[in-house]
């Protein structure tokens, strides 16, 4: 139909106070937007949920609203009745209820109602912003208006940690995604082939993916930002995949490796002190082959004690402030190689141990078949006079 007989059959309609029954029916949206909203995989809408539209008359034989991907408005859509819920003046105004709808995959979804006259009419569609009698749908984001939502894709966890802290403990951490969503987390063998979980699916703790040398076990699916894994046999190695899990469905994964600690094989080597002053100096080295360091100091003699596996200590650069050790002080412990150590007494010798080490909490082992080692005097302070 013309624009301009619409445009005077509208004032016809406006002039008389009553809409009579046409066929094709006139339809016109009251739920719009490109996009309405955006969601991301697994959304479910809220309930109620209302998409509605208006017939331009006071009986038809069937309106409807429908939601799917496909653009023939067809395909995987879903449609199911648009009920009267109010009168605008002579047009009737209709609703389905989408309350709880899921979106099983990302990309555009369309939305639409639609009426006919009766059961041999073709539907016309509100898909054109405004009233019409059109009987073809067009789905596009480009072009026409029909209603339509945007799914994205699940951010993935960051910042993913896997530690064993224990001989058969690992500790995790990560961050969630902006979103907040949920986190599953799969326990495989080092080197595994991991399986991608399956949308739609739900995983409880103890579910597994894959088989074989590649079954994966879930050990955690919750709303929180640590855990500890105790179903880690000592000695051997793990690959963790954090996924976001939102209604049962998932983010790509992301890998965090926990490696059992071994000892280092390698010393730290070729130690020297420069700023050297009456209350502290400066110590470099070249690193073992340990991920971390400590660092055992002790006034006038060499500490006569080392560290033991599966113990932690407390470094502090300000001498006498860290762990006591035998009858040393733990002045640091980290992954560098060169800090500054204070509170030292001028015209003293102070005597250095570094011992290399891997693993944290009761599961550390330390290289103490070999150590580097060194010592140094401070400076004299001098006096000044007036």
């Amino acid at each position: 139909m013309k624009k301009s007989l619409f445009i005077s059959l509208l004032l016809i309609i406006s002039f008389a106070g009553k809409i009579y029954a046409t066929d094709p029916i006139w339809v016109s949206p009251i739920t719009t937007g490109r996009p309405i909203a955006t969601y991301y995989l697994g959304d479910k809408l809220s309930n109620p949920y209302y998409f509605q539209f208006e017939i331009g008359q006071g009986s038809w034989n069937k309106s409807e609203v429908g939601i799917g991907q496909n653009t023939d408005g067809s395909t995987g859509w879903s449609w199911a009745d648009a009920n009267w819920y109010a009168d605008d003046g002579s047009n009737k105004r209709v609703r389905r209820d989408l309350a709880n709808f899921q979106f099983t995959a990302t990309g555009t979804w369309y939305v639409v109602g639609r009426a006919r006259e009766s059961a041999g009419s073709s539907w016309t569609y509100a898909d054109e912003g405004g009233w019409t009698d059109e009987t073809t749908l067009t789905c596009s984001t480009s072009s026409k208006y029909c209603p339509y939502f945007t799914v994205n894709a699940l951010n993935t966890p960051s910042s993913q940690t896997a530690a064993f802290t224990e001989s058969a403990k690992v500790h995790l951490t990560w961050s969630k995604d902006a979103q907040g969503h949920n986190v599953m987390i799969v326990r495989y063998a080092k080197g595994a082939s991991p399986t991608t979980p399956t949308n739609g699916t739900a995983y409880s703790v103890g579910s597994t993916l894959g088989s074989g040398g590649n079954q994966g076990t879930v050990v955690y699916n919750s709303s929180g930002t640590s855990y500890d894994d105790t179903g880690v046999t000592s000695g051997n190695n793990y690959d963790y995949y954090f996924y976001s899990e939102n209604n049962s469905y998932y983010s790509s994964g992301m890998k965090a490796t926990a490696d059992y600690p071994t000892t280092p094989t390698t010393a730290a080597s070729n130690l020297s002190f420069s700023s050297v002053k009456p209350s502290k100096m400066t110590l470099s080295w070249t690193s073992g082959n340990g991920a971390n360091r400590i660092v055992i100091a002790r006034a006038s003699s060499a500490p006569t004690s080392g560290p033991s596996d599966g113990s932690s200590y407390t470094g502090n650069t300000v001498y006498g402030s860290g762990t006591a050790l035998g009858d040393g002080y733990v002045v640091y412990n980290g992954s560098s190689n060169t800090f500054t150590v204070t509170g030292l007494s001028p015209s003293t010798t102070y005597y250095f141990k570094i011992y290399e080490y891997n693993g944290t909490g009761t599961a550390t082992k330390y290289l103490t078949s070999s150590y580097l080692s060194g010592n140094q005097t401070t400076s004299e302070e001098k006096e000044y006079h007036t």
